[in-house]
């Protein structure tokens, strides 16, 4: 039996969410339930616990429960942080680069943000398109994902790069984290890494 705190915990961890159908109190009556059934072995232990509504517990046997990472995880409604601070509807998983049209979108956008674990969020796209591909009616290009995912991790490989240059070129800018730069010193930067970049490649032995 849990205990009061216990189950008042687990809401708030899960924002007093169904992790199944994303309902919400007081809309939805809410319960805490195991993942793994106590009678199958599972425990009481805070990641063996979920919130679930009324109606996703009582048919939690047709739902696939959810995947969860540190970072990420997937429900039947997307892809979502785990803290909640950024949701990916599944209706939009699919989309394409408008500027490329062969690749799709959501890996190489979160390759470019630096707090994103890259691999994590990789590993919960595929899991959420598969899941969710035959709902939408749609089909994973087994071509264009392995070009996504080969240019998401050289994106993030270049802003790496770019990153550790503009804290060598800037210092002052960084205090532990990234800070946030204007339109003006982002160009102010890129002009600069580009110039010191060429100049490296002039004193190379490959550039004289």
């Amino acid at each position: 039996m849990l205990s009061p705190r216990k189950r008042f915990s687990i809401l708030m961890r899960d924002n007093f969410c169904c992790v199944y159908c994303g309902s919400r109190a007081p809309i939805a009556v809410l319960e805490v339930d195991h993942r793994i059934p106590r009678a199958s072995g599972g425990s009481d232990d805070d990641d063996n616990l979920v919130t679930a509504c009324w109606s996703c517990n009582r048919g939690k046997f047709n739902i696939p429960p959810p995947v969860i990472g540190v970072q990420w995880r997937v429900t039947h409604q997307g892809v979502e942080c785990v803290d909640r601070s950024y949701f990916i509807d599944k209706k939009r998983l699919f989309e394409m680069r408008r500027d490329t049209g062969d690749l799709y979108d959501w890996p190489i956008h979160m390759a470019e943000k630096p707090w994103v674990d890259l691999d994590e969020f990789l590993a919960a796209w595929q899991i959420a398109v598969a899941l969710h591909a035959r709902e939408l009616r749609k089909t994973l290009d087994i071509n264009i994902l392995t070009k996504t995912l080969r240019t998401a991790r050289e994106v993030r490989r270049q802003h790496c790069e770019y990153d550790a240059k503009a804290r060598e070129l800037f210092p002052e800018k960084f205090d532990g984290r990234l800070q946030l730069w204007s339109y003006r010193e982002m160009c102010t930067v890129r002009d600069a890494i580009d110039a010191a970049n060429k100049k490296a490649a002039q004193v190379s032995p490959g550039g004289q």
